[in-house]
């Protein structure tokens, strides 16, 4: 790895001596630069002879794309930190690589499965962190992935959004790198080399504006088939555009979240991939009236959750409010230059931390949940 000159985006952005929208444009630019070449599979990008001798006999590309690379570059198994953090990289498991996305987000399924059958430990009695119910089963779990598993395959995106392409897994603002002093640049990140589904990870950065849709259109995505807007469109009421985006990219608001629960309902609680499969169900009630969704819910179970739904949404936003006051990054993580400091405000914190009225226990403490290990 090459020493890259430079700061953390993070530190710039929003100061006034950054142009954010100019920076924008140019990320969104390469963004849809990753588009225009559809990969044969899902997995992760090698050298040649790195990958067994039948994945070489494997083309590069999807059918009928021309690209450079093919002479040397294969697709092979997902390196993926999510597939191998924790004891996950102990598992005999396939990783792929995978020809279509409803195959990829089985395996993601089937990875959890096999961990919380091998590794997941129930919480004791008296555990501040131990959840309540079903939750501290890992059986629980499991069922709750097999119901997202029947439910994927008829709200998953056609092939012409979800085919194959190169993308950077974890584009954020602090790993991106720009000069210390001139009001915009092309970025500097760390190494790209995976090809995924494109509807999974195709978001705007955390610093675009979410109400600025001008970079984000369909006509941005070149290759891609998305739906078409009314051409009446510019003369609806606010509300009915809103609408209408919300059904345009509904993959992102209603499938996304699902996939992205499935891998960690163990450190997140089944709540969230619950509260996913439920706005499913209501999106496919609404545009697919008839349609039968394979998951039934009576209305006791859907109050119940929706009662613990909500306590544990005013957790999130509690503890939301402690990274941010500590300017916390993943599990609490703090350079060494600000740890004294950081432990000294995270201890007045939690004696003025109230767990009845937070909804839960103080988030930074011993045997709390770690989003890289969980």
């Amino acid at each position: 790895m090459e020493y890259t000159p430079g700061v953390e985006l993070r530190k710039r952005l929003n100061t006034g001596s950054f142009d954010d929208t100019r920076f924008v444009d140019r990320l969104v630019d390469m963004e849809c630069k990753f588009t225009r070449f559809r990969f044969s599979q899902i997995g992760s990008l090698y050298y040649k002879e790195d990958v067994s001798s039948e994945l070489q006999q494997r083309p590069l590309y999807a059918e009928g794309v021309k690209g450079g690379g093919s002479d040397r570059f294969r697709i092979g198994p997902c390196v993926d930190f999510d597939m191998w953090r924790g004891e996950r990289c102990h598992l005999a498991i396939d990783r792929g690589p995978w020809p279509d996305t409803l195959s990829y987000v089985r395996a993601i399924v089937d990875i959890e499965k096999e961990w919380l059958s091998t590794f997941a430990v129930p919480r004791e009695r008296g555990d501040p962190f131990r959840r309540p119910g079903s939750d501290n089963d890992p059986d629980a779990h499991a069922r709750l992935l097999d119901d997202f598993l029947a439910v994927l395959p008829i709200v998953l995106p056609s092939d012409a959004i979800c085919a194959p392409v190169l993308w950077h897994m974890d584009l954020h603002a602090s790993n991106i790198l720009v000069p210390a002093r001139a009001r915009w640049a092309s970025y500097s990140a760390y190494p790209i080399g995976k090809a995924r589904p494109s509807d999974r990870f195709s978001s705007k950065p955390p610093l675009h504006p979410a109400s600025d849709t001008k970079a984000t259109t369909a006509s941005a995505w070149p290759r891609l088939a998305f739906p078409t807007l009314p051409p009446d469109f510019p003369w609806l009421s606010e509300r009915e555009q809103m609408h209408l985006r919300d059904q345009r990219y509904a993959y992102g608001k209603f499938v996304v979240p699902s996939v992205r629960g499935a891998s960690r309902t163990w450190y997140q609680g089944t709540h969230h991939l619950r509260q996913a499969l439920l706005k499913l169900r209501e999106a496919t009630t609404h545009a697919a009236p008839g349609t039968p969704f394979p998951i039934h819910w009576d209305a006791d179970q859907v109050a119940t959750h929706r009662a613990a739904y909500a306590r544990l949404t005013t957790y999130a936003a509690r503890v939301d409010k402690v990274t941010e006051a500590l300017q916390l990054q993943g599990d609490g993580w703090v350079s060494n230059e600000r740890y004294d400091k950081v432990r000294r405000a995270s201890r007045r914190l939690w004696r003025r931390w109230d767990a009845s009225e937070s909804g839960g226990p103080y988030p930074f403490q011993e045997g709390g949940w770690s989003w890289f290990l969980s």
